[in-house]
């Protein structure tokens, strides 16, 4: 099984080609296009590693990563 990676990103000119890149290297790799779809996406299908647009709206500064690094509960 391939490591997975989340891209969370408001541009999807970013996303794709991201996303592309690393899916040629052999990762997989879910792309999320605001912080509260990246929360409800690694809730159901955690990553190995997130990848986060930290100025994105609407959290702004840190606010979806720092929500997303939060334990989740089994």
């Amino acid at each position: 099984m391939a490591d997975r990676i989340a891209l969370v990103d408001d541009d999807q000119n970013i996303l794709t080609s991201v996303s592309l890149t690393l899916e040629s290297e052999g990762f997989e790799v879910d792309c999320y296009h605001d912080g509260e779809a990246a929360l409800v996406g690694l809730a159901r299908r955690p990553a190995n590693l997130g990848v986060f647009d930290i100025k994105m709206p609407p959290h702004g500064r840190h606010g979806a990563f720092a929500e997303g690094t939060r334990p989740v509960a089994n």
